[in-house]
């Protein structure tokens, strides 16, 4: 299946690929502001994201325990979820997603990032499903960035085993699991921007993503 943008070809959409949107947290830091909700220009952050999600991904599953927050988003192919096992961040959410995902990959991204890339996600994907990696996650700026990462589906028993065991850190999950780092030259080599990983988590951070926007999306 492949998607086309005003005539032009974008990429396949890819069967095996379910998109995720972590939407949880208290987001104090942003000053109560639900962050996926933000806008740069005149689309909300999370619509942003749906839109390169869907490039690449075959069904997107927001993960939210507030789904009333979010049904104007929802489509035939775009649903919410809850944590089954609430309370314990990312890892919890990831869990939910895998519970509920069709696809046997995940593309596991936060809602406060608001330049995520279908054509960086593809390249992990690329890494993973030629490989014997379970997750590939972006190693950019000297930090291992979890979010906007690809998780086989096969990790939900190593997820749920941590989160009964206390262990709710999710880079704890690559002491189990074969993981692969994408660094720099990795996305370099392939001219991808490294603004995919940025996150906001303050008003700061949001002020900064609005003017990096104002190139991002011209």
């Amino acid at each position: 299946m492949r998607i086309r943008n005003k005539g032009k070809l974008i990429m396949d959409v890819n069967t095996s690929l379910t998109g995720v949107i972590l939407a949880g947290g208290k987001n104090r830091r942003m000053g109560g502001s639900d962050k996926a909700l933000l806008t740069l220009g005149e689309k909300t952050i999370l619509e942003r994201q749906i839109e390169q999600i869907n490039k690449l991904a075959i069904e997107i599953i927001l993960v939210t325990n507030q789904p009333k927050r979010y049904h104007p988003f929802l489509t035939d192919n775009i649903q919410c979820t809850r944590d089954k096992i609430p309370g314990h961040g990312p890892i919890s959410g990831i869990h939910a997603a895998m519970l509920k995902a069709t696809g046997t990959s995940l593309w596991v991204v936060g809602c406060d990032m608001p330049f995520v890339s279908p054509y960086a996600a593809k390249e992990m994907l690329d890494v993973k499903e030629s490989s014997n990696y379970d997750v590939v996650v972006p190693y950019i700026n000297h930090h291992l960035h979890p979010l906007h990462g690809i998780y086989d589906k096969a990790c939900l028993g190593n997820i749920t085993n941590m989160i009964h065991q206390q262990q709710f850190k999710l880079r704890e999950l690559f002491e189990y699991i074969g993981f692969y780092e994408a660094n720099e030259a990795f996305f370099q080599s392939k001219k991808i921007p490294l603004q995919f990983v940025y996150n906001m988590n303050t008003p700061e951070d949001y002020e900064k993503a609005k003017k990096m926007g104002e190139r991002y999306y011209d």
